[in-house]
């Protein structure tokens, strides 16, 4: 899964990100706003700003993940989206712990965030066995 095609299509023109990982991240980043939105003004103001830079940094690795000119590249991306999404996770789960909002409403967001690592975690190990079925060492963390 790699977005070397895109590359053809710019023509100095914007283009968006094909695929299902990057419209899923998309629609969670609106919800992650809407949560900041929410925690606007609390105390909890700060743990958002935490929330919504690393959401918007899972959409920017996929983004540029998306446009890497190599297979090294897109996987480097992909993993530093992987590891925004895990930071998400991690904030979600500590607002919830200390009931910060309705918690059906996190639980969701948990649910579908958990949803979303799931498969940038297939892409990540999918091409980390493509590059070393094709000889090449690795110098990134493999995640399990």
């Amino acid at each position: 899964m790699s977005g070397f095609s895109n590359l053809s299509s710019y023509k100095g023109k914007f283009v968006k990100p094909e695929g299902d990982v990057y419209q899923k991240n998309e629609a969670l980043t609106k919800r992650i706003i809407q949560l900041c939105n929410h925690l606007s003004g609390k105390p909890e103001e700060i743990m958002s700003k935490h929330i919504l830079t690393s959401a918007t940094n899972v959409g920017k690795y996929i983004y540029k993940a998306n446009f890497s000119i190599d297979k090294m590249l897109f996987l480097s991306n992909m993993h530093k989206a992987y590891e925004n999404c895990i930071e998400i996770l991690y904030w979600i789960n500590i607002l919830e712990a200390n009931n910060l909002d309705n918690g059906r409403a996190l639980e969701s967001l948990l649910a579908d965030w958990s949803d979303l690592i799931k498969i940038i975690h297939a892409i990540v190990r999918s091409n980390i066995s493509t590059l070393e079925g094709e000889g090449i060492e690795l110098d990134i963390v493999k995640t399990s």
